[in-house]
């Protein structure tokens, strides 16, 4: 799948939904948060657009609960936390993304705290 995700996006580099999907695909399939953000930011240069922007904030909010526990890595969770709620200051994807995975269920509730505490 991989494979056929990266030769789309090469034959047709200019087509925004190509870079998201392969965003979409390495958040959901591969849990690869850095890749997402890089397909995911290249998609978004191209196109503002809702799915785009929903699995950059995903990725960008896994990143966050994959470092936020790391005393070595908290400044660099706090970074993605920030841009992740810049770009949903809602928390909807919190609640749509997190609930799918059992693993980041304990991290939702921290995290919308978080969003609420920013929010005051």
């Amino acid at each position: 799948m991989e494979k056929w995700l990266t030769k789309r996006t090469e034959l047709n580099p200019n087509v925004a939904w190509f870079w998201g999907d392969h965003a979409r695909f390495r958040l959901y399939f591969m849990f690869d948060y850095d890749g997402a953000i890089k397909y995911g930011t290249k998609a978004l240069s191209m196109m503002r657009y809702g799915m785009g922007e929903r699995y950059l904030a995903a990725a960008y909010y896994l990143k966050w609960a994959s470092l936020k526990d790391k005393a070595s890595t908290t400044d660099d969770a706090e970074a993605a936390f920030r841009r992740a709620s810049e770009i949903d200051p809602t928390g909807s994807i919190i609640s749509r993304f997190f609930n799918a995975y059992a693993a980041l269920k304990p991290a939702r509730e921290e995290a919308l705290a978080k969003l609420a505490a920013a929010k005051r």
